[in-house]
């Protein structure tokens, strides 16, 4: 069902009464969108919801990403703490 924020975003279609009646606030229950009115707001739905959930997808994929950098940084400065570790024990059992 098309709201009439739908409308208002999309924009009306020429000939539709129900697009005509929305805008105007007197949408009737019952006054039917017409078919070309039905198929145009469900292909601009349709691409708006791809659209979405790429951007959904992208911003998860970037969190990882992120994630994964961090983790790795702090991997490597572990291994150098270690390693430093190490050094100091090896010169304390040297001494």
């Amino acid at each position: 069902m098309l709201r009439r924020e739908d409308v208002e975003k999309m924009g009306p279609t020429a000939g539709c009464p129900a697009c005509h009646e929305q805008l105007l606030g007197e949408a009737q229950m019952g006054t039917p969108h017409t078919e070309t009115c039905r198929r145009k707001h469900e292909t601009t739905m349709s691409r708006e919801e791809e659209s979405r959930f790429k951007r959904a997808f992208d911003s998860l994929r970037q969190e990882e990403e992120e994630t994964m950098r961090r983790n790795n940084a702090n991997r490597q400065a572990n291994e150098e703490r270690e390693l430093e570790k190490k050094r100091r024990m090896e010169e304390l059992s040297g001494e």
